[in-house]
C-alpha cells in the first residue's frame, strides 16, 4: 500500500509531462491550407492525362455551326448551300449582294460549268468547322 501513492503520483506527473510535450510538438508543425484552385491544379495533372479537352467544342460553338453557312467566292460570284439548295449571288466589294441571290440552274449548263459547280460543292464540304481565314486551315 505504501507504494500505491508514489506510483499513482508518478503516473499523473508523467501524464502531464507527456501532454505538455505533445502540445509543444503540435505547435511546431505548421498546417498548410490549400485553396480549391490549388487542389484543382494538383489533381488535374493526375486525372486528365488521357483526356483531350482542347478539341471539344463548346455549346456556343455547336450552336453557331448550326446557324452559319460557308460561302465560296469565285469569278465575282459567291456560292453557298442552304437548305439543300445551291445558291449564287454577285459580289460587290468582295461581299455577296444578297439582292441578286438565285438558285443555280444546272439544266442549261455545259459540262465545264457543271464540273466547276461540282468543284465548288466539294470545296464547300471540305475544311474545318472553324475555318475562319486561319493560315493553317484548308
Amino acid at each position: 500500500m505504501e507504494y500505491v501513492l508514489p506510483v499513482l503520483m508518478a503516473l499523473v506527473l508523467s501524464f502531464f509531462i507527456i501532454k505538455i510535450i505533445n502540445n509543444k510538438t503540435k505547435k511546431k508543425v505548421s498546417r498548410v491550407f490549400y485553396r480549391q484552385s490549388d487542389m484543382h491544379v494538383l489533381l488535374k495533372t493526375f486525372f486528365s492525362r488521357d483526356i483531350n479537352l482542347e478539341n471539344k467544342p463548346s455549346q456556343i460553338d455547336i450552336r453557331n455551326q448550326k446557324n452559319m453557312v460557308k460561302v465560296i467566292a469565285i469569278d465575282e460570284k459567291a456560292y453557298w448551300v442552304s437548305d439543300n439548295i445551291f445558291y449564287v449571288a454577285d459580289l460587290i466589294n468582295n461581299e455577296p449582294d444578297f439582292s441578286t441571290t438565285r438558285p443555280v440552274d444546272t439544266s442549261n449548263m455545259s459540262k465545264t460549268d457543271i464540273d466547276k459547280m461540282l468543284f465548288i460543292l466539294d470545296n464547300l464540304g471540305r475544311g474545318n468547322d472553324n475555318d475562319s481565314s486561319s493560315s493553317g486551315n484548308e
